[in-house]
């Protein structure tokens, strides 16, 4: 949880490596609308899934956002992630992604690690991945008309 200082110094760290390729990709305006919406969608996500599993531990931070911005890495083959603690081991980004959510599944299919919200990481990678395959062109692209549609101008 984000109760812990170095979790969120480390998920601040990732927003701040991963961030500038992304912003440079997709503009600044889409790309903090895909953070903040793939984090509060993944937010969601874990909640129906710790009510359902009826686990009331509380959910506190920003790690589905972040996995979010690798499930949109994970477009760039030629993008490499290292582990922090194996900075000599590097995967392509598809592969670290694909890596990091079955670690996650596993994880939630055994009980391990009940204190990291790894539905979280699972919806925020799946969102972002998604996100950049679709939701470029039918959110962010049609966004105006969405916006009209709802009585904005």
């Amino acid at each position: 949880s984000h109760a812990s200082f170095w979790h969120l110094a480390l998920n601040m760290f990732g927003l701040y490596t991963m961030g500038p390729m992304l912003v440079s990709t997709l503009g600044p305006d889409q790309f903090c609308f895909a953070y903040l919406s793939i984090s509060m969608w993944s937010s969601y996500a874990s909640v129906v899934y710790r009510y359902a599993m009826r686990s009331y531990i509380p959910s506190l931070g920003a790690s589905g956002g972040l996995l979010g911005l690798m499930g949109m890495m994970a477009h760039f083959p030629h993008v490499k992630f290292s582990l922090i603690f194996l900075p000599f081991i590097s995967l392509s980004a598809p592969v670290a992604v694909f890596g990091i959510v079955l670690f996650d599944l596993y994880c939630m299919a055994t009980g391990t690690m009940p204190q990291v919200d790894h539905m979280a990481h699972v919806a925020g990678a799946v969102m972002g991945y998604l996100y950049y395959t679709h939701g470029r062109r039918q959110l962010w692209g049609r966004r105006k008309q969405w916006l009209q549609t709802l009585g904005y101008r």
